[in-house]
């Protein structure tokens, strides 16, 4: 099921909130830390696979669109290393494993 809701955990209190919806209601999202605030949201799958790349900014509780992968892509694990990042895998078709390898640097964004 499609969900555009959004939670934050606060393991110091030990419990949720509920953040601003989300520009799109997907599932199978990938996502990746950039700073203490910044997550990208990238890809998905709705009744097509995403390519959308989303920055959600925990402190301003805002979203919005940054960019797009070069292929659409739903559940795949992003990596941050350093001031890049790195994807390898997910899925770019019904039952089709991607065969690509995603590799960015952040610059200024990872400040």
């Amino acid at each position: 099921r499609n969900l555009n809701d959004a939670w934050m955990y606060d393991p110091a209190a030990d419990r949720w909130e509920e953040l601003p919806r989300l520009p799109v209601a997907r599932r199978a999202w990938g996502s990746v830390a950039v700073n203490d605030h910044l997550i990208l949201l990238c890809g998905g799958y709705t009744d097509t696979f995403a390519s959308e790349v989303f920055a959600f900014d925990t402190r301003a509780r805002t979203a919005k669109l940054l960019g797009s992968l070069p292929h659409g892509l739903a559940d795949a694990k992003y990596i941050r290393m350093g001031s890049s990042i790195l994807t390898a895998g997910g899925e770019s078709g019904v039952k089709i494993r991607a065969p690509w390898t995603f590799f960015t640097e952040l610059g200024e964004a990872a400040q």
